[in-house]
């Protein structure tokens, strides 16, 4: 007689009787969002820093540009009395494109923060945050500092110190973008206005 190896389909009363694995959702808490937060603002630094590095190039070519025009300007001038005013209008573009690259290096400096020095004891909100602090304080008072502040539920005064400082950052940032951009409309519109004095001299 041969043996019927098939399995049965029907479960067992094992089977039937097994709970569901439970599933646990974690509730974001205040510390959590002010490190999203946090996060997000060092993306907008990250950022404003992508358009300087781009700005700067335009920079170089439109300082090249300037460069080359001024010294076929300076042989062109010499043949005539009155073509020293095109001059002024490319000596004004040259220095806006000046003013737009030291915005846009300005705005990719880093800035540290001002100078820092541990003192003993508890920590200061930020302290357990920010890189430039973290150098000078000693491993065991990181980690007992961390374990206070997670047990105190306090770890978001250092997360919201660092968000009001880096926002301000971000903010000074953009800023120094928009002037660059603005000093190097300026140059363009008065680099084609003494292009057109030119041609209306030649």
């Amino acid at each position: 007689m041969r043996e019927d190896l098939s399995t049965d389909p029907t479960p067992s009363s094992n089977t039937l009787l097994e709970k569901p694995a439970q599933t646990f959702t974690m509730v974001p808490g205040p510390a959590f969002e002010a490190r999203e937060i946090l996060f997000s603002i060092h993306a907008w630094i990250e950022r404003s820093d992508s358009k300087a590095s781009i700005l700067a190039a335009v920079f170089v070519a439109a300082l090249a540009a300037e460069l080359t025009t001024l010294e076929h300007l300076v042989r062109w001038l010499r043949a005539g009395s009155l073509r020293w005013i095109v001059l002024i209008p490319a000596c004004v573009s040259l220095v806006a494109v000046l003013a737009a690259g030291a915005l846009a290096a300005a705005s990719i400096y880093p800035r540290l923060g001002p100078r820092y020095q541990y003192r003993q004891g508890l920590l200061s909100p930020g302290d357990l945050v920010y890189f430039g602090r973290l150098r000078k304080i000693p491993p065991e008072e990181i980690a007992s500092g961390l374990e206070r502040a997670v047990a105190e539920e306090t770890m978001v005064y250092h997360f919201a110190e660092q968000i009001h400082m880096n926002s301000n950052i971000a903010w000074r940032k953009q800023q120094q973008l928009q002037w660059a951009i603005r000093a190097l409309a300026v140059g363009a519109m008065v680099a084609v206005v003494g292009f057109v004095v030119w041609i209306s001299l030649r």
